[in-house]
C-alpha cells in the first residue's frame, strides 16, 4: 500500500471516529441535560425515575451494572454526617439521587473530554514517527554524538590518570573483523 493510500486510509477513518464521537456527544449532552432538568423531580420524589433510569442505561449499558453500588457507596459516604443520620429516609432517599445525579453528569462530560483527547492523539499520532530517510538521520546523528561522547570520556580518563600520577598508556584503537 503506498503512502497516498495509507493517508487517504487514515483520514477516513479519522473522519469515521470523528463522527461517530460527534454522535455520542450529541447523545450524552441530552442525557446531561435530561438529567439536569429532572433534578427537581428527584429532589421532590427522592429518586430517579425508571424512565430516566432506562435512558441512562440504554445510553450507557455498562452504567446498569454499576448503578447499586453507586447507590450504596454514595449512600455510605454520607453515613457519618450528622445530618444524615437525623434526616427522614425520604430526605436521604433524595440526597441519593441528586448525588447519583451529579454522578452521571460529571461522567458523561468526562467521557466526551476522554473521546475529543482520543481523537486528538489518533490525528496527531501518524506525523510523530518520522519517516525513513528523516530516521536515518536520527540514527548517524546518535551515532556520531556517541562516538564523539566516547571520544571525550576517554581522553577524561587519560588527563584524570595524568593528574593522578598513574601510567597512562598510548590511546589504542581495537577493531575486530572477522572474515570466514
Amino acid at each position: 500500500m503506498n503512502r497516498v493510500a495509507l493517508g487517504d486510509f487514515g483520514r477516513r477513518a479519522l473522519a469515521a471516529q470523528a463522527e461517530w464521537c460527534k454522535e455520542r456527544d450529541k447523545e450524552e449532552e441530552a442525557l446531561i441535560l435530561e438529567l439536569q432538568c429532572a433534578q427537581e423531580d428527584i429532589e421532590v420524589k427522592g429518586e430517579v425515575s425508571q424512565e430516566l433510569k432506562q435512558k441512562l442505561f440504554t445510553a450507557k449499558p455498562g452504567l446498569e451494572a454499576v448503578w447499586p453500588a453507586l447507590e450504596k457507596h454514595i449512600e455510605e459516604m454520607h453515613v457519618p454526617l450528622k445530618q444524615w443520620r437525623e434526616s427522614s429516609p425520604k430526605e436521604r432517599a433524595s440526597a441519593v439521587a441528586v448525588c447519583i445525579q451529579i454522578v452521571v453528569v460529571k461522567f458523561l462530560k468526562l467521557m466526551g473530554e476522554f473521546r475529543a483527547a482520543s481523537i486528538l492523539e489518533i490525528s496527531i499520532a501518524p506525523h510523530i514517527i518520522p519517516n525513513s530517510k528523516v530516521l536515518d538521520k536520527i540514527l548517524r546523528y546518535e551515532t556520531a554524538t556517541d562516538r564523539s561522547l566516547s571520544r571525550a570520556l576517554d581522553r577524561l580518563e587519560r588527563l584524570q590518570r595524568r593528574r593522578k600520577g598513574e601510567p597512562v598508556p598510548p590511546p589504542m584503537s581495537v577493531r575486530l573483523t572477522v572474515s570466514v
